[in-house]
């Protein structure tokens, strides 16, 4: 059994209570698969910084599950089928990654990110924004301090925050 996460953005036009329903179905599938889901948060419904199929917000849910490797690609199948998502990403969770519980709003302002990055706690799902420059690019690792594995850890974030429509591709 392997430890995934799953981002996913529903529709806009559907209510919360069915947006629910959505992901307790993807729950029952997982549990079909012989997974478990671990945890759940859903982040309710915000702006997409791009629009994607005619939506200009989403429901965005976060899912932490444990499933047997051969059985990623048959959730990806049924995933594929649902009408009511618009994106997602299912990735295999590091070691080193915070449980869900620990995660914060995605949306919420960053409040004086210098005291963060002299500690070293840098949250890359809601600090990325401050490390590239106004074109899209990722600022120099002399620039922000980083090692190249904090600059590879920094890349999969910026990726993950574009692919999701939390950042523009180009500003």
């Amino acid at each position: 059994m392997r430890n995934y996460r799953l981002n996913c953005v529903l529709k806009q036009n559907i209510s919360e209570e069915e947006a629910e329903k959505v992901v307790d179905q993807i729950s029952k599938e997982i549990d079909s698969l012989g997974g478990k889901e671990v945890s759940r948060k859903n982040f309710g419904l915000n702006k997409l910084k791009y629009e994607i199929q005619r939506n200009i917000r989403g429901h965005y849910i976060l899912m932490d599950f444990n499933l047997p490797s051969e059985q990623s690609k048959k959730l990806v199948n049924t995933l594929k089928l649902n009408k009511d998502l618009i994106r997602y990403m299912i990735r295999l969770l590091d070691k080193k990654e915070r449980p869900l519980t620990e995660v914060q709003s995605l949306f919420d302002p960053i409040r004086d990110p210098r005291n963060r990055f002299a500690e070293n706690k840098i949250d890359y799902l809601r600090d990325t924004s401050r490390m590239t420059t106004p074109h899209g690019r990722i600022l120099a690792p002399k620039i922000l301090g980083f090692s190249a594995k904090e600059m590879r850890r920094l890349s999969k974030a910026i990726k993950e925050r574009r692919f999701l429509a939390l950042m523009p591709y180009k500003a």
